[in-house]
């Protein structure tokens, strides 16, 4: 179970109002108060926000802290297309005979492209599902996969299990906390 006590809000709301724990109550007021004028916002409003924030802190430290210090991983390629069509003429030059990482610098929208396409070693839970699903069943290149929120080609040059890396871990736990809410805005639109 994740809650918020009253002291946890307050104590991050003197934070995120840049304030110094041993500023009296009253001061803390008069600064909310002009910060609420600022943002327009209601002092629930604010609160709530506030409230969100370290619910989600919290709930990325409980994720991050289930990760296993070791695990699966990939050392990926990757074109993301940016459109079916872009994809299948991404693929159709790599069965052609081009080079990954030429095709990868002309057709990808990741930042990936500038490196031709690498991504390095990632482990599971950093990509979307559909993504790694293939990237984790896939040796060699794949066929053009469409997820959610694009076309992708990924080439898996080697596959292992080894100690994840601490930012790995933030980014599975960002990943993790991502589909939680995307799944609960499914829910709950």
């Amino acid at each position: 179970d994740v809650s918020v006590s009253s002291s946890e809000l307050h104590s991050r709301i003197r934070d995120e109002l840049g304030l110094n724990p041993e500023i009296s109550r009253d001061e803390m007021a008069s600064v909310l108060r002009q910060e609420l004028l600022r943002t327009h916002l209601t002092l629930r409003e604010y609160s709530d926000q506030i409230r969100a924030l370290v619910l989600s802190d919290k709930l990325l430290e409980k994720i991050e802290g289930s990760v296993p210090p070791e695990g699966e991983q990939v050392y990926l390629r990757m074109i993301q297309a940016g459109s079916q069509a872009n994809a299948l003429l991404a693929k159709q030059k790599l069965d052609g005979g081009a080079d990954f990482a030429a095709v990868a610098a002309e057709h990808s929208s990741d930042a990936s492209s500038a490196k031709g396409g690498e991504i390095g070693w990632t482990p599971r839970g950093v990509l979307e599902p559909k993504l790694e699903e293939a990237a984790f069943s896939t040796r060699g290149r794949s066929a053009v996969i469409e997820t959610e929120l694009d076309y992708y080609i990924i080439e898996v040059r080697d596959q292992a299990v080894f100690r994840i890396d601490p930012a790995s871990i933030e980014e599975i736990g960002k990943a993790s906390l991502n589909r939680m809410v995307a799944d609960a805005d499914k829910v709950h639109p």
